[in-house]
Order: C-alpha cells, then sequence, then structure tokens
C-alpha cells in the first residue's frame, strides 16, 4: 500500500522573489531569508489565481466602503461621471444594478514606462483626467537587476477612482492626489525636453512610491486645494530619494524621480544647502550600474536574461540621455562643469541589428531643448579646450567660439519656436553670451556686451509672460530657468554701471531688472526661500552706491572676480559684492587681485603655494588664494596630481 501523500501548504513568494524567479522562504509576518540579508521590504502578495472565501470578498467589499467613506469626509461627496472629472462608482458595486460583485486582486503589474521616453502616439488629455486605468491588461515587460522596464501599457476604460494614501502618518486622500497629478501634467511636464506618457496614479504608487509622492510633491508646489501639502512632503522628499538609492528595488523609477526632483527641487532658503547635483550624479551613476549608457538592454549589466524588443532600446536610450541633460542643466545653473557629457547624443538606439524601422524616436530627436542642450555641451568642451587664461591668442579664440556657437543656437531656434522653445533658447544663449565676463579685460569686446544686455532684457521679458502652455508659466519652470532669470537681472546691473551705459537703453533694462525682482517673488513657494531672498537682494544691489567699486574709488562692473563658475561666475559675484555691504563680510579677492599683479610684474615667488609657519601643524595651506590656477574661468579637475606634496607638513 502506497503511503500517504501529505499535503504541505506553501506561502506565495515575495514580490522581489517572484520578479527574482528565485526561491523564497517567506511565511508571513516573518520575511524571508532574501529580503532580511538584502534589507529589502518582504511583501507577500495573494497571486491573481488564488480563490478567495466569500468572507474574504465581504472583508475587501467593507475596506473599499470604509475607504470611500474617508474620501467623502475629507473632500465632499465624490464627483459623478459626468462631471468632468472621469470619476466613476467605486469598485466592487455594479454600476447598473448596485449589488456587489467579486473583486479580484490587483496582479503584479510591471513598472512604468520611463518618464522620460518618447510616447507612442500624442493624445490629447483633458486637465482633469490625465491619466486611466489598466484593469485588463496584457503588456510585455523586460526584467532588469531586480527590477521592470515596461512598455506602454493598453487599456479601454477611462474611469478610475484614485485611492487615499498614507504620508509620514497623515492620510492624503485621492481627490488631493489626483489634483496634484493633474496640475504635474499641466504646468511642469511641458518644460521637460521629452513627451511623456499617461500615469495612473494608483498604479504609479504600486510600482514605486517614490515615484508617485515626487509627482504629488511637483504638484503640490502650486496646489491651492491644500496649502499645508507642501510643507509635508518637501522635509521627506529628499529622504525618500536616498533611501531609493539604497534599496534598488526599481532602479528605473528611482532614476525618474531623482531626474524630477532635479528639475524641481525642494525649497531652501540658501543655495550650498541645494542637493540637487548631488542627486542628479547619483542618478547618472545608478543609470550606468544598470547599464542605460550603452546600447541595447544592457544584458551585461544584469543577473537575469532580458528581452531586447526594440522599444525598449529607444527607451532606454532616451533615459539616459535624459539623465545627461538633467546633469548639464543642473551644473550649469550651479556653475559647475560637467565631465564627459559631450558623447551622449551619439549613443545609438540598437547595438546591432534590429527588427525593422523604428520611427517611435523620430519625433521625439526633433524636439528643439535637446538640440539647444546639445550645443551647449558641445560649446562648453569647446571653451574648455581652447581656453588659455590672459594668453591675447586664446582669448581671440574664446571670442571666435562664444560667436561660432551662438550662431548654431540662433539657427537652431529658428525653425519654429514654441513660448517654451523660446525660453530654453534665450535661456541658453544667455549662458553662452556670459562667457564674455570671463575674458581677461585687455583682450574683451566692449561691443560684445551689448548685444548680451539685449539678450538678458528680452529672456526676463519672456520669462514674465503670463499665458503659455495653459497654465505653464516661467515660474512652474525647472530650477535652471528661475536662476537663469536672476543671471540675466545681474548681467543688466553689470552693464547698466558700466561705461557702456550712455549706448544702451537704460530704461528697458531697468525694467526688466524690476520684472525680475516680481518674478522672484511670485516663484517663492515659502517665506524666506531662496526666491524671496534673491527679491531682497536685487533691490538691495539696484540701489546701492558702491557695489563695483574698489578702494580707490575707480568702477570697473565688466570684470568678475570669481571666473571658475562658467556662466553662472557673474551671479556669484554680485553675491559677494551683497555680502560685503549688506552681509559684513570683507573682500575675499583683494589678496588674489594683489597676487595677480605681483605676477603680471614677473614675481615668480608667487607661483609657489603659501606654506603654513613653522612649527604651526594646526595651518592648512591657502590654495584657494595663492595658487595659480584658482583664477581661470575653466577649472582643471586634474590639478592636484601635479602638486608636489613632499614639502607638506603632515
Amino acid at each position: 500500500m502506497a503511503p500517504e501523500r501529505v499535503r504541505v501548504r506553501r506561502h506565495p513568494a515575495c514580490r522581489d522573489c517572484r520578479v527574482q524567479k528565485v526561491k523564497c522562504d517567506a511565511e508571513p509576518p516573518a520575511s524571508c531569508t532574501r529580503c532580511r540579508h538584502m534589507q529589502l521590504s518582504c511583501v507577500v502578495e495573494r497571486t491573481p489565481a488564488s480563490r478567495r472565501t466569500k468572507a474574504q470578498l465581504q472583508s475587501e467589499l467593507e475596506a473599499m466602503r470604509r475607504r470611500s467613506g474617508a474620501d467623502e469626509e475629507n473632500d465632499g461627496v465624490l464627483d459623478s461621471p459626468t462631471s468632468g472629472r472621469g470619476m466613476a462608482r467605486p469598485s466592487g458595486v455594479d454600476a447598473a444594478t448596485g449589488a456587489p460583485v467579486s473583486i479580484p486582486d490587483t496582479a503584479e503589474v510591471p513598472f512604468l514606462t520611463p518618464l522620460l521616453v518618447p510616447a507612442l502616439a500624442s493624445a490629447s488629455v483633458p486637465d482633469a483626467v490625465l491619466a486611466s486605468p489598466q484593469p485588463a491588461t496584457t503588456p510585455s515587460t523586460v526584467k532588469e537587476g531586480g527590477s521592470h522596464q515596461s512598455l506602454i501599457l493598453q487599456n479601454d476604460s477611462n474611469e478610475y477612482i484614485t485611492n487615499s494614501r498614507e504620508f509620514d502618518g497623515q492620510l492624503v486622500s485621492g481627490r488631493k492626489i489626483q489634483d496634484c497629478f493633474d496640475l504635474f501634467f499641466r504646468l511642469y511636464v511641458p518644460f521637460l525636453p521629452t513627451s511623456q506618457i499617461e500615469l495612473n496614479p494608483n498604479q504609479c504608487y504600486e510600482q514605486s512610491p517614490f515615484l508617485f509622492w515626487v509627482i504629488v510633491y511637483i504638484g503640490s508646489r502650486r496646489y491651492t486645494g491644500d496649502p499645508t501639502m507642501l510643507g509635508r512632503l518637501a522635509p521627506k522628499i529628499n529622504s525618500m530619494a536616498f533611501a531609493s538609492l539604497e534599496s534598488r528595488s526599481s532602479p528605473i523609477q528611482a532614476i525618474q524621480g531623482i531626474l524630477l526632483l532635479c528639475q524641481w527641487p525642494t525649497p531652501v532658503n540658501t543655495m550650498h544647502r541645494g542637493i540637487s547635483l548631488v542627486l542628479a550624479g547619483a542618478a547618472l551613476h545608478l543609470a550606468m550600474q544598470i547599464g542605460l549608457h550603452v546600447a541595447g538592454v544592457g544584458q551585461d549589466f544584469a543577473r537575469t536574461i532580458l528581452d531586447g524588443n526594440r522599444l525598449e532600446r529607444a527607451n532606454r536610450a532616451m533615459l539616459w540621455k535624459q539623465c545627461c541633460i538633467t546633469c548639464y542643466i543642473v551644473g550649469l545653473g550651479e556653475g559647475i562643469l560637467p565631465l564627459g557629457l559631450s558623447d551622449a547624443f551619439t549613443l545609438p538606439i540598437l547595438s546591432d541589428g534590429g527588427d525593422g524601422g523604428d520611427d517611435t524616436n523620430t519625433q521625439q530627436e526633433t524636439k528643439l531643448p535637446l538640440r539647444l542642450c546639445e550645443i551647449m555641451i558641445c560649446a562648453t568642451e569647446a571653451l574648455r579646450r581652447i581656453h588659455g587664461g590672459r594668453d591675447p591668442e586664446k582669448a581671440a579664440s574664446l571670442l571666435s567660439c562664444i560667436s561660432l556657437f551662438d550662431a548654431q543656437l540662433t539657427k537652431a531656434a529658428s525653425q519654429g519656436q514654441t513660448a517654451i522653445d523660446s525660453i530654453y533658447f534665450q535661456c541658453f544663449r544667455l549662458h553662452l553670451l556670459s562667457c564674455h565676463f570671463l575674458i581677461d579685460p585687455a583682450s574683451r569686446k566692449l561691443e560684445a556686451f551689448i548685444p548680451l544686455f539685449a539678450v538678458a532684457c528680452s529672456f526676463i521679458n519672456t520669462a514674465c509672460q503670463q499665458s503659455w502652455n495653459e497654465g505653464a508659466t516661467a515660474k512652474n519652470a525647472p530650477v535652471v530657468v528661475q536662476k537663469s532669470v536672476m543671471l540675466a537681472a545681474f548681467t543688466i546691473l553689470k552693464i547698466h554701471r558700466s561705461e557702456l551705459a550712455p549706448h544702451l537703453d537704460l530704461q528697458a533694462g531697468e525694467q526688466a531688472y524690476f520684472a525680475a525682482i516680481f518674478f522672484a517673488r511670485e516663484e517663492s513657494l515659502q517665506n524666506n526661500d531662496l526666491s524671496a531672498r534673491a527679491a531682497s537682494i536685487l533691490g538691495q544691489l539696484w540701489n546701492s552706491q558702491s557695489i563695483f567699486k574698489n578702494k580707490n574709488g575707480t568702477a570697473d562692473s565688466l570684470t568678475s572676480r570669481i571666473s571658475s563658475r562658467l556662466s553662472m561666475s557673474t551671479l556669484f559675484d554680485c553675491l559677494w559684492w551683497w555680502r560685503q555691504e549688506f552681509g559684513g563680510l570683507g573682500n575675499p579677492y583683494e589678496n588674489r587681485r594683489q597676487i595677480r599683479s605681483e605676477t603680471l610684474a614677473g614675481n615668480e615667488s608667487v607661483t609657489s603655494y603659501a606654506l603654513p609657519a613653522a612649527g604651526d601643524v594646526n595651518a592648512v595651506p591657502d590654495i584657494q588664494q595663492s595658487a595659480p590656477f584658482a583664477d581661470e574661468p575653466f577649472v582643471d579637475f586634474d590639478w592636484a596630481m601635479n602638486l608636489d606634496m613632499t614639502d607638506w607638513p603632515m
């Protein structure tokens, strides 16, 4: 007689182990061995094919009724399907009879298509309904290093209800979440240089809570329905970004959320507290770890076999390009030279033979902001290669290089512009022409500052227009545009106080400068944040009588004491003038000017670094003010390799 077989009840695998297709020993509520070892959140979900009892179905129905009641209590009665918001009756109730129906579990769905990739087709989406549910979809997915990278999900339903979510112990209603998603797509997405696809807030949360809350945070910046949402979300969102980098459970979504957070960072009250550049670099290196920087699907960087369909490769290539663009734009706003980004635009879409033609990326490649950013990256690399300090020949080459790339920007922008294209064109052109401040006074051309003055005035006037793309105004633009408005104002101030004043339209410059002050006030999100302080600084410097004046009473407003912050050197130089007069600080560049004069006089002693006095073990060599490379417009990042440290005190 055969022994009786005992059926052993098997628990379903957790979400991460199911994605990796590895054995899982999870026994809820205990985590599995793999999740404990990798410090992951062990989530065991019921499989779609499992059968549920009548009691389970009844409990689910009661839970949905309680959630619906919470939404009504917080936000009033839900809108009907005919009210324009696309809201349907709660799931689990038949729309015709009102009787309870079976509610299947939500099956595990793949990660959302990258935000910063081209969509297959452009569709007109109402403001109130910017996403639709995916109740019955069969999307093709690509597994990559523990995450899914999905294609565009297809669905036929246009009605769904946004669930309420808990954030930091407080419930955020579904209506507020949907409103923030709507604002994000209507006010902020138009400024991204790549097309977007529609997102369902419910599925976005299931795929990546971090990406979900980033979108809600960005939308809450201009959300009037609850002015406290920004204050609740902003302090926590940066911590969520670093946590997403550490967990690595969904790297694609972590990259998407971080790139958005770099464009619209949390409010700060001083520039040195901003972490956008840190996050942009982290997103770039995370993208390299999962193989986005190579053509194809990144099989060499994955632990499982990947499906290399053509659209997925195009999406990966576009996301990598967006990583490089974001790093450059954030660095441009910080005045920091990016490294090795000029080849990002030469990345091929396919690494080997494909499956035929594909025109999904054709429309995306014609986006003007992408082309303008490509020109600016090449211009920065060219300016870095030919800079030569005070060498007259190199200065002439620098002038020619600025003129050449200015002509390329103008030619590219002439091929049709939208209002947002115009703001990007004038923004990049302002940064390029601002490099005239970096040229040595003996070699610069005064007439070059006249078109710079006109560009600065035009850029501010364009940024202050209030009727773009159904509400997408410049005050909702990425932070680089907002910083560029301040750069334009300081440029006007410098040229306005120079010997070129009799040849300028001073009234137009004054009006543009005052418009920049009002712009800074309008874009301010919190009391005493960076924009509010910028408005105050602009007003104080305009009325200052001692700005740009030396100790001997002479004024030289066209010379920038700071020259290693690229085009933003003008902004940081003016901030130091403000710190001297209104902040009670001294002039940190006075010694540098003395060293510069001694160097020009042939004093070779200044070429050695200033060492501390003998016996002073706590002193540090003053490299910043005495090193010859401190005044170079384009910093050599390998300067430390040439230092002789044998004589330095240890």
